[in-house]
């Protein structure tokens, strides 16, 4: 019974803290992603973000939730660097996952 509470606390601390990384990288990749819409940053700054799975889904949804709200040259911008990033390959990954929701998220990411 110890054991089994101990797993399960451990359990809500790794969720916990992986929910408050989201949160942060959710604000830090936006504020990037804006940057390199309108300012001057370049797709070179985005390869540190590109090395590890999270925070690439991180990426990906940011520029999901971003790319709704674009047109036009915006728009060519944000595909142009979901492309030069892989971010692609990994959604089509995603949607060949056996689990429905994750080939949801998926497709919804190759819509972008």
């Amino acid at each position: 019974m110890i054991i089994l509470l101990i797993v399960i606390l451990l359990n809500r601390n790794k969720i916990e803290r992986e929910a408050s990384l989201r949160e942060f990288l959710l604000e830090k990749y936006q504020g990037l992603l804006i940057d390199y819409l309108y300012g001057n940053t370049s797709p070179d700054d985005f390869r540190p973000i590109a090395s590890n799975s999270f925070r690439r889904q991180v990426l990906i949804d940011q520029m999901i939730d971003l790319a709704v709200n674009l047109k036009g040259d915006e728009e060519k911008k944000l595909l142009k660097l979901y492309k030069q990033l892989g971010l692609d390959k990994d959604s089509v990954k995603r949607a060949y996952d056996y689990r429905w929701h994750k080939k949801i998220k998926g497709f919804r990411s190759l819509l972008l």
